[in-house]
């Protein structure tokens, strides 16, 4: 694990054990479409930081993607992430990109707390966030 940023976790053992170590994939893994990325929060929010991986032939039980090779992972506040890879496929390179989260954060509720301003909760984790929508 390299952790490439001035903003590093607190404590990283405690991030190794949530989200594994430097050759191993982050939870709930997955290969999204560039459109997906085009719509990530990656160009809304900053990431909290950046880690590099190289990913040594991981099988994952729970029937994850399998991959294998380098990784950039950028981190936002949520426990959710953007991850890239570059790899060479029919005589050039071809960028993919990934999500993965702690929790998906699929089911909330919502509770209205102002006047255009809501917080909503994950039903799976708890995990909160108000929202100001009077933009």
């Amino acid at each position: 694990m390299f952790i490439q940023s001035n903003k590093v976790p607190a404590d990283v053992k405690a991030h190794a054990v949530k989200y594994g170590d430097g050759s191993h994939l982050p939870p709930n893994f997955k290969e999204i479409t560039a459109a997906k990325f085009a719509a990530s929060k990656f160009f809304v929010y900053s990431p909290d930081f950046w880690e590099y991986r190289q990913i040594n032939a991981y099988n994952d039980p729970k029937g994850a993607e399998k991959f294998t090779g380098d990784l950039r992972l950028a981190y936002f506040y949520d426990g959710t992430g953007i991850a890239f890879a570059s790899h060479y496929h029919g005589g050039g390179y071809v960028p993919r990109f990934f999500s993965f989260a702690l929790c998906e954060h699929r089911e909330k509720t919502c509770k209205n707390v102002g006047n255009c301003l809501s917080t909503y909760t994950c039903v799976a984790c708890s995990y909160a966030e108000t929202v100001d929508s009077s933009d």
